[in-house]
């Protein structure tokens, strides 16, 4: 997801630092408990999470051991 927030330091005008420890201090994930909250495990599961398919390596460069 992309987000705009006010104030926010911006890479490549800031320092590195700077992104890095805004980020680390605002931005966090967790995979909800399978016990506690099932429904909302599976949501994140199946929207929230990344599963390679061919496009993620479309434009990417070959391997350098191709098989």
């Amino acid at each position: 997801m992309k987000l705009w927030v006010k104030d926010a330091p911006v890479m490549g005008l800031n320092k590195d630092e700077e992104v890095l420890d805004f980020v680390a201090k605002h931005i966090t994930c967790s995979l909800p408990d399978a016990l506690e909250s099932p429904e909302l495990r599976r949501m994140v599961e199946q929207y929230q999470k990344h599963n390679c398919t061919k496009s993620c390596t479309k434009y990417a460069p070959s391997s350098p051991n191709p098989k």
